[in-house]
């Protein structure tokens, strides 16, 4: 287990691979089968969630050196850019999509 060309060496990193992928799928899954239902708010996010995607990077970093300064403990600082980050992008990403330009190429 602590390395070199040994079975136990191999079987280690391929049983956490396959539970990863596995996990990964089984959640999915699970939500799949139990959140089929999307209201009109969730159609909203699902909508812009690739906008979201394209805009989050720029929106954080922005977050981050704006917080840069403040006199806060960074585990606060992180928290605080997550959810504002995330609020933020999927707001930015629905504002984008109502824009009917844009709307037809994302």
């Amino acid at each position: 287990m602590l390395g070199g060309v040994y079975p136990q060496a191999l079987a280690l990193p391929i049983a956490e691979a396959v539970i990863a992928v596995a996990m990964s799928l089984w959640t999915l899954e699970w939500f799949r089968r139990r959140w089929e239902h999307a209201g009109p708010l969730a159609r909203a996010l699902g909508r812009a969630s690739f906008a979201a995607y394209i805009v989050h990077a720029p929106v954080v970093v922005l977050l981050s050196v704006g917080l840069r300064s403040v006199p806060v403990p960074v585990e606060i600082k992180f928290l605080a850019v997550f959810t504002l980050g995330a609020a933020a992008s999927f707001g930015l990403g629905w504002v984008v999509t109502r824009w009917r330009f844009v709307a037809r190429i994302l």
